[in-house]
């Protein structure tokens, strides 16, 4: 029966358009089918199918485990719209003219895009522990890929460096905050748009970097987010206290552009899932309620620039909120 399964995936999948358009490889095929054999014997129920957008929210589609085959088949279709939000989750551009474009994607009419799922990205998800998680490249109607979005800006730009005999090693340090959440922000008064902010406290009181009492304080909500980053796969390598009130950081271990991109934007949506579980909320920009306003949250990127084996260049790039 295994035999029969395996040769009527691979079957189903080269048959899809996905593979008529070349999107899909025999390697990716062949990793295709072992994810949804994968998925079939760990009877898992749903399956998350996301993309990072321009702003590094994931977003997607959650299917049942048996469309996942289909999915691979034949993409998921996604709005076009979801390419061109502000930070405030409003359109801004005008998809309902005539003749509205990027390049070759055309715009007009909120028309869909492709969500082509990477089977050797699943992860499962230490929050839904029935469900896993995929990350997709975006693609459209005619399998092109699509130049503005954010695993595709980075998948040029490593292959530019490829291309001109270099490869990089990223170093990943990621600040954030977390608050004790004191209101949900779901009366019917705060659905506005964008939503109004809920009420926080602080669980730290700041200015104390590094400060081993403070970790003591905070440590059984950041042993959670460990354990749950070390069940993803993450490569966390250490846990601080920053100076911030309610300001902590999680460094990474070393890794291509690709992995450390893909491991930031699942790292904050695990920070956001746990800390939503367990009563807190996490953020990615300061608190304006509390003195220190100019202290800032962002990531570090430490970027090492490689001929062959040899490095050749190193820099420490801050990118603040």
């Amino acid at each position: 029966r295994y035999s029969e399964m395996t040769q009527d995936l691979h079957a189903k999948l080269k048959a899809g358009l996905l593979a008529k358009k070349l999107v899909l490889t025999d390697s990716d095929i062949e990793h295709a089918v072992a994810c949804i054999l994968q998925v079939e014997a760990d009877k898992v129920e749903t399956v998350r199918l996301v993309f990072p957008d321009q702003h590094g929210i994931l977003r997607g589609k959650n299917i049942v485990a048996n469309a996942l085959a289909s999915a691979f088949a034949s993409g998921v279709g996604m709005p076009s719209t979801l390419l061109l939000k502000d930070t405030s989750q409003k359109t801004v551009f005008p998809v309902w003219d005539d003749d509205v474009s990027i390049g070759s994607l055309a715009l007009n009419g909120a028309s869909d895009v492709l969500m082509v799922p990477r089977a050797e990205t699943m992860i499962a998800l230490p929050w839904s522990r029935h469900s896993r998680l995929i990350m997709c490249d975006l693609v459209d109607r005619e399998g092109q890929s699509i130049s503005v979005s954010s695993r595709q800006v980075l998948s040029n730009a490593v292959s530019k460096l490829g291309n001109a005999g270099y490869s990089a090693l990223m170093g990943l340090e990621v600040e954030f905050q977390l608050y004790e959440r004191l209101h949900d922000g779901m009366d019917h008064s705060d659905a506005t748009m964008p939503p109004k902010a809920v009420k926080t406290r602080n669980l730290t009181q700041g200015g104390q970097f590094l400060a081993e009492h403070r970790y003591r304080e905070v440590e059984a909500i950041l042993d959670e987010l460990r354990r749950a980053g070390e069940q993803m796969g993450l490569a966390v390598r250490t846990m601080e206290i920053e100076i911030g009130a309610s300001q902590f950081e999680f460094t990474f271990e070393p890794s291509d552009p690709m992995t450390q991109a893909d491991r930031f934007v699942l790292f904050r949506t695990m920070v956001k899932e746990i800390s939503s579980q367990k009563g807190f909320m996490q953020a990615s920009w300061p608190n304006r309620d509390w003195p220190m306003r100019r202290q800032t949250v962002g990531i570090c990127i430490n970027r090492s620039l490689r001929l062959g084996q040899a490095r050749i260049a190193s820099r420490r790039l801050r990118v603040m909120s």
